[in-house]
């Protein structure tokens, strides 16, 4: 078959390249799908965009089809990260805020900056943010005014349930979050509920747990022991839709 230039065919293989970029990154977001959706966009990848569409609308070997494709690739996933990227918000962030909306009590003696956990939460995408929207209210008060916002969210809560009336009303205003990440001392190698006054609650590592399963019904649920076991580290995925 001769080789055959058509711009309106290079242009649709581009829309393609796009699409695609588009596709792989909405579906790696989507966690709840990332277990069969990755391998099923790959199968189609190489077997019909590459083994079958590009076969016949790249017939022309003066394109530098590499290096376009994947500038396409890269502009399909660029835009939807910038669609699907979820707000982060750390609730109870005291002076140190690692996301996009931090929430805070006027009385900053409740709030804890914990510098030396910043490795565990960039994991996940809660880095320092200096220019974060900062909002001087209860953690409780906030849940209650900003429903909406929690929606789809990524959400911190660092050495913050101890300090609450009621962890389980904040936790249960948090079930359409897309992710929630916890952070509290764990009861039975850290001394800080002795001397601490402004600790209420207690927590090992089967009570914590015991709680996030009971609240995240349908969530992937981890609960592991962090800096040498001082502290407990709750990590909750929602596994189904948020919206």
């Amino acid at each position: 078959m001769p080789k055959v230039w058509s711009p309106s065919f290079w242009l649709l293989a581009q829309d393609a390249h796009f699409a695609w970029g588009l596709a792989i990154t909405f579906g790696v977001y989507a966690g709840h799908l990332a277990h069969w959706f990755i391998p099923v966009i790959l199968i189609l990848e190489l077997v019909f965009k590459e083994g079958l569409f590009d076969q016949i609308v790249e017939r022309n070997p003066l394109w530098p089809s590499g290096v376009i494709d994947w500038s396409f690739y890269v502009l399909g996933a660029s835009v939807a990260w910038g669609v699907v990227k979820p707000l982060r918000i750390d609730l109870g962030c005291g002076k140190r805020c690692r996301g996009d909306v931090g929430v805070t009590l006027d009385d900053d003696s409740l709030d804890q900056e914990h510098v030396h956990l910043d490795r565990y939460f960039a994991y996940y995408g809660f880095v320092y943010n200096p220019n974060a929207e900062i909002v001087k209210m209860s953690i409780e008060e906030y849940l209650a005014m900003n429903g909406d916002e929690v929606v789809g969210s990524h959400v911190l809560l660092s050495h913050v349930l101890e300090h609450t009336f009621c962890p389980a009303f904040i936790l249960k205003n948090l079930v359409r979050a897309r992710l929630v990440v916890i952070v509290v001392p764990n009861s039975k190698v850290n001394e800080a509920d002795s001397y601490d006054d402004n600790h209420i609650y207690s927590w090992t590592k089967a009570s914590m747990t015991n709680l996030l399963v009971k609240i995240f019904r349908n969530a992937d649920i981890s609960v592991i022991p962090i800096e040498g076991g001082l502290d407990l580290m709750g990590v909750v995925r929602n596994r189904g839709d948020v919206d």
